[in-house]
């Protein structure tokens, strides 16, 4: 498949003005015919790959993936340590628990163990990793689907191409990138010469995104790959491995919660229930597990290291690894993070002047839900997903911000994201990279937006930039149900408001309920919405509310919405909803270089959103005071 020229770039004042709201029946059909399609490897995410003990011999033993049966059966034949070691911990000693946990964990997880001496505890080789055997048809018809890898992505993507073109790259998740991606280079040839193909697609997810960025830095050029998309990619490590190897793993319980709602998308919401809980024993039990235990089994791992943020690698290095029994494990994370992990922008561009379609798909909006206080996905920094730039968690650029990155120095180029919180003028690839704020690490699936846009860029030739169809901009909001509403201006892209709008749509995402706006307060303009306008939204349908006043006579201005509504028979059926917008109107405001950072509301309040709403609701009628009082008592 070819790939077309790039469209000419549209002026911002285009960009912003031209454009019509884009549409939730987002279109999933204008795909080629299956024999015009590149066959397509799909690249999981961390410990998705199956590893054996004598692969394909008689006594072939699978020791990862985990098998829950031992699992249980490690809890049944020590029930007796468990029940102590629970007793214990009702008066809050956790050392008896974590010691029970931690000799079990390792117990079965031995086999999966390096030595510090860089070799394994056991030779292990991954499953399923030729061709013949890990095309999805394959592992359909003779696995009963069951080591497909993504296996609801890959099945959207096999019901397009067919399911024996969709191939699914396993390698020794323990490896680093470099290592891995050297498998995958082999696997690209094996699955060439499989379908009699010039090329290959890739679609890479998470750890796999890692994989394929550092396959694009050694091997981009060589010209055997069409599209490349990379979904959520750790390319600058995950939270996770810096939280837990430091010892400051904090577990953020509501947001743990709502991550599991909206990958169930229940549409129930139960994480208010963590306000009421202590779970702060919880934090203590996982740092001891992961310092005293698992890090006997994990901490040599090439994998872990390369998860590392640069920022505290040499901390981390220094603390873990001596300089002469590691040195083999120093050089080749060295090399991944201050070769690879370094020219990643240099890389990729000149993967996509020979000819490859590189993308990147990243996801903003939430701090890391194992400690650490970045703009993430709760599992993977945006800034490492991406190569943005992004203001700390809980802080906003400034008004009037209009990037410092070197990426793009095109000025009509509008590349900071509506909550002026990502600066997209420093990513790997600022014209090949969407953001989706509000969706968390490895949700895209259940996201109709992301889910066709993934479909787009992996399959078709449509979409060569951010700016080749304006439904999909660089800068979405998340469609996942569990999130109830969608907002949206209706001249402007999603996230922009101008003078042109003359009224707000909204949509109702739920499957389920029905939504009663009660009311609509906006901050930032000086705009009012009718109350005799307000409805009830049926599921799956939109209303369009009209507005009075006007939009601010300002350019890069920030401002919110806030929606109060009835969930019709929810279990928690008064809700809240903020969303953030950039004014881009009038004149420019001029950027405050001594302040250049503001605070901001955070996207959700988990677990707080009917307190949110009766706050406003007794607010509006001036009983603020009162409202607090009884909070306070109850």
């Amino acid at each position: 498949m070819k790939i077309k020229k790039a469209l000419s770039l549209l002026l911002a004042p285009v960009l912003f003005t031209a454009f019509g709201p884009a549409a939730l029946a987002f279109e999933d059909k204008t795909y080629k015919r299956q024999e015009e399609h590149t066959p397509v490897i799909l690249v999981p995410g961390f410990t998705s790959p199956p590893l054996y003990m004598n692969y394909g011999k008689e006594d072939e033993k699978k020791v990862w993936m985990l098998n829950l049966d031992e699992v249980k059966a490690a809890i049944l034949n020590n029930i007796a340590d468990f029940g102590i070691a629970l007793g214990a911990l009702t008066v809050g000693k956790i050392d008896r628990l974590a010691e029970v946990l931690g000799q079990e964990a390792l117990k079965i997880l031995k086999p999966i163990t390096i030595k510090p001496d860089g070799s394994s505890v056991c030779e292990l080789t991954p499953g399923f990793n030729t061709p013949e055997k890990s095309n999805n048809r394959w592992l359909l018809d003779n696995m009963d689907g069951k080591f497909i890898a993504e296996p609801d992505i890959a099945g959207g993507i096999a019901e397009i191409i067919g399911a024996e073109n969709v191939f699914n790259f396993y390698c020794d998740f323990r490896q680093g990138s470099v290592k891995c991606a050297k498998d995958l280079r082999a696997f690209v040839e094996q699955v060439k010469a499989y379908t009699n193909s010039d090329k290959v697609s890739i679609l890479a997810i998470s750890h796999g995104g890692q994989t394929a960025g550092t396959y694009l830095s050694m091997f981009g050029t060589m010209g055997d790959l069409d599209n490349v998309v990379m979904n959520a990619p750790a390319l600058g490590g995950a939270a996770f491995a810096y939280d837990a190897m430091s010892g400051a793993l904090k577990v953020d319980e509501k947001l743990l919660i709502y991550y599991i709602e909206c990958g169930l998308v229940s549409e129930t919401n139960y994480e208010w229930l963590m306000n009421a809980s202590k779970l702060g024993f919880l934090d203590r039990l996982l740092n001891k597990v992961a310092q005293e235990y698992l890090t006997e089994v994990a901490l040599y791992w090439g994998s872990i290291w390369d998860f590392i943020p640069t920022e505290h690698y040499e901390e981390m290095k220094a603390r873990f690894l001596d300089p002469v029994e590691h040195a083999w494990l120093i050089e080749s994370s060295d090399y991944m993070h201050y070769t690879v992990m370094a020219n990643y922008g240099k890389s990729f561009d000149a993967a996509r002047k020979a000819g490859v379609n590189v993308s990147i798909m990243a996801n903003t909006g939430a701090k890391a839900v194992t400690g650490s206080v970045v703009n993430s996905d709760a599992i993977i920094p945006t800034a490492s997903s991406s190569g943005a730039f992004c203001a700390p968690y809980g802080k906003r650029f400034a008004d009037g911000y209009t990037g410092t990155g070197g990426s793009c120095k095109n000025p009509a180029h509008h590349h900071i994201s509506p909550s002026m919180e990502v600066d997209a003028t420093h990513c790997y690839l600022p014209e090949n990279t969407w953001f989706v704020e509000g969706q968390f690490h490895g949700m895209s699936y259940w996201d109709p937006y992301s889910r066709v846009l993934t479909r787009k860029l992996l399959l078709t030739d449509e979409i060569t930039d951010i700016y080749s169809d304006p439904a999909y901009p660089q800068f979405g909001l998340t469609h996942n149900a569990q999130d109830a509403l969608y907002i949206e201006f209706d001249k402007s892209p999603q996230g922009f408001v101008t003078n042109d709008d003359k009224f707000l749509r909204i949509y109702n995402l739920s499957e389920k309920y029905s939504v009663k706006i009660m009311s609509i307060n906006c901050d930032g303009m000086d705009i009012a919405f009718s109350p005799l306008s307000l409805r009830r939204i049926a599921p799956g349908s939109s209303a369009e509310i009209k507005f009075s006043g006007h939009i601010p006579d300002a350019h890069i201005k920030r401002a919110s919405v806030t929606v109060n509504f009835l969930q019709i028979g929810a279990l928690s059926m008064f809700d809240s909803r903020t969303f953030h917008y950039t004014v881009l109107d009038g004149k420019r405001i001029s950027f405050n270089g001594e302040a250049p950072l503001a605070d901001v509301g955070f996207r959700e309040d988990y677990g707080n959103a009917a307190l949110n709403f009766f706050s406003r609701l007794f607010s509006f009628f001036g009983l603020r005071d009162s409202f607090r009082t009884l909070v306070a008592r109850n």
